[in-house]
């Protein structure tokens, strides 16, 4: 079964994601019907457009659960969110060293199974869990996320207590890897498929937070956000997180799949972490990442960008032998951002001033059909 972790590109334009100074606004609901009415009819919108959901269930405190506006620096504007503690204290700012709500809810097999697997004798709690059956009518689904934690950076140890989640799917083609299932939601291009959390996504050890971490390149740092902007309202409350994630899983039509979304507390119950999510069924910027793939080609010189990384403006150099029509950048959620039209030019500038702190994509479209790409990464 293949699968992509990252849309490396898509056709939606966009401009800057977030507005400045807008604090976040979390919604929390008060009964379990209302939570399953919102994950039907807003969270899994998109895929009753494109075939038919079932079995919908949750199983966390009502308090867990929420849905929210006003992304800001999480760079998902709007969606469900999910947390180990209460959902209204992922509001930020960062004004508080370490959050923490216990729920006494219980832990969740599937993230009990890879402590297991790694050897790690602890279990899970104050599990928030959807769980949802899809009888698929295309041939992918796709998950844009955001993962964060109170536990960053003081937490970051080598035994590995921090909190867990996954996104586990089962049904035709898909691998035995956890339970009769597979968890989808890992670290991109990670050889050993590394599940997303504190311990395999950092900058590394902070003991004061007002610290800038030291970076940590065994440990993904270029997917992190250190969120010391304690007076900053656009930043949740959480002491960091990840760039938005998307993480995607084929399909087979007239196939039905099981989806289970899941996060816990790992060993105690202590020190809140949250989950931002949306479900995306973009069958147009699918068909755009279809031809894209298959007509990129190794870059091997042909397209040379510095500084990188960068915080104001890039340098973009291609080689004569590349014919180009336009230079477009991308957020990881594949919508572009700044489109450049370049036609007979081989040295650009482009101004990165209004880009968000992340990972992008640098494409260069070629008259030919081929496409060369380099990754960016935007810093303050």
């Amino acid at each position: 079964m293949k699968q992509y972790y990252f849309l490396i590109l898509g056709v939606l334009l966009a401009t800057n994601i977030f507005a400045q100074n807008e604090k976040m606004e979390v919604t929390k609901y008060s009964s379990k019907q209302e939570i399953l009415d919102v994950i039907k009819n807003v969270l899994l919108a998109p895929l009753n457009d494109k075939g038919e959901v079932s079995n919908v269930t949750y199983k966390g405190s009502k308090e867990s659960f929420g849905t929210y506006k006003k992304g800001g620096a999480i760079g998902i504007d709007e969606g469900v969110c999910l947390s180990t503690g209460k959902v209204v204290d992922l509001v930020g700012p960062n004004n508080h060293p370490s959050v923490s709500s216990i729920m006494n809810t219980s832990g969740d097999a599937h993230l009990d199974q890879i402590l297991d697997d790694e050897d790690l004798v602890y279990v899970t709690r104050d599990a928030v869990k959807i769980e949802f059956d899809f009888k698929a009518n295309y041939n992918e689904v796709k998950f844009n996320l955001v993962y964060g934690s109170e536990e960053y950076s003081e937490w970051i140890t080598q035994n590995r207590l921090n909190d867990i989640f996954g996104i586990f799917v089962s049904g035709s083609g898909i691998e035995d890897e956890v339970l009769g299932s597979q968890n989808i939601a890992v670290v991109p291009f990670t050889e050993d498929r590394q599940m997303i959390n504190v311990h395999t996504v950092n900058c590394g050890f902070v003991i004061n937070p007002n610290e800038e971490p030291p970076g940590n390149p065994d440990a993904n740092c270029e997917y992190y956000v250190h969120n010391n902007k304690y007076n900053d309202v656009t930043y949740p409350q959480l002491d960091g997180f990840t760039h938005p994630i998307m993480c995607k899983v084929q399909t087979t039509i007239g196939e039905t799949y099981h989806f289970k979304i899941v996060i816990a507390d790992t060993f105690n119950k202590d020190i809140d972490s949250g989950l931002f999510l949306t479900v995306d069924y973009d069958a147009e910027n699918d068909e755009t990442l279809r031809v894209v793939e298959e007509k990129s080609i190794d870059v091997d010189g042909e397209l040379k960008i510095f500084p990188n990384p960068t915080n104001s403006n890039l340098n973009v150099s291609l080689s004569q032998a590349v014919d180009a029509n336009d230079i477009i950048i991308v957020d990881m959620m594949g919508r572009v951002l700044i489109t450049k039209e370049i036609s007979g030019q081989h040295s650009i500038n482009i101004n990165t001033d209004h880009l968000n702190p992340g990972i992008y994509n640098v494409v260069v479209r070629g008259d030919n059909g081929i496409n060369y790409s380099q990754k960016l990464q935007i810093i303050y």
